[in-house]
């Protein structure tokens, strides 16, 4: 079996004792990966399987508020953020669509239902980053 990380916990530099369990992945088909959004306004935990993946977030100035989820996890539905100015773009292949699409969604309102969120982009995508004032995809050609 391969060993895929599942824990996250928050150190404290100067401080002794046991870290802080933030978050920890109960299912095992899925693994974590921690990284800040290309903004350096947010921090994103991503937990993804090989078909459905979950984004949690904190505003990196505040890495000691609890974590929140940008779309509750759904089984075929996998998604990624990055943030840029006051918007979450979100790169999803919501609805079991076989093409990914780029969406953006106010960060403050992320969590809120769809009606928020603006579609850019409906391509068959496998990465988008967002730039200070472009938005690059990496597309495939669709079959």
């Amino acid at each position: 079996t391969t060993k895929t990380p599942y824990r996250l916990y928050r150190h404290a530099l100067g401080r002794a004792g046991a870290d802080e369990l933030v978050y920890e992945e109960k299912d095992e088909m899925f693994g974590i990966q921690v990284e800040r959004s290309r903004s350096r306004g947010y921090i994103f935990l991503t937990s993804a399987s090989h078909t459905t993946s979950e984004v949690r977030y904190v505003p990196a100035d505040k890495p000691s508020e609890a974590l929140r989820v940008v779309l509750p996890r759904e089984a075929g539905h996998e998604y990624y953020v990055d943030h840029h100015g006051d918007q979450f773009f979100i790169r999803t292949n919501e609805k079991g669509a076989r093409n990914f699409k780029l969406v953006a969604a106010p960060a403050a309102q992320a969590q809120s239902s769809n009606h928020f969120r603006k579609e850019l982009f409906t391509v068959r995508t496998e990465h988008h980053s967002i730039l200070r004032s472009r938005v690059c995809l990496t597309t495939r050609p669709t079959r």
